[in-house]
């Protein structure tokens, strides 16, 4: 397996079809690819027009460094406005998630 299909095999997977990148990066090292392998081929999936990437600043300087994008997988039997939005909006969706979780655990101390 190449990492292009490990992303998109994991995006399909998940049943909002999007993830954060910091969780496909480790769910792709357990299959033996590098950080910058995933983040490379993430960048081309979205050039190719396969997923959109949605970008947020971090919630807490403890998130500093993080790289805090979550990418939606597109749907290809949409047609691409359509597709585009609603990967957007599950890439938004996403993040939004992350977030939740994250403000109701974290303390800063």
């Amino acid at each position: 397996m190449e990492v292009g299909q490990g992303i998109r095999a994991a995006l399909a997977a998940n049943s909002s079809r999007s993830s954060l990148v910091e969780e496909l990066i480790a769910r792709l090292a357990a299959s033996g690819f590098s950080r910058e392998e995933v983040l490379v081929a993430i960048e081309d999936a979205s050039a190719a027009g396969e997923l959109v990437i949605v970008a947020r600043p971090a919630l807490d300087l403890h998130l500093m460094g993080v790289d805090l994008r979550a990418v939606s997988l597109l749907d290809a039997a949409k047609p691409g406005d359509q597709a585009i939005e609603d990967g957007l909006a599950r890439a938004a969706a996403e993040w939004d998630r992350f977030a939740r979780t994250f403000l109701s655990q974290h303390t800063c101390e």
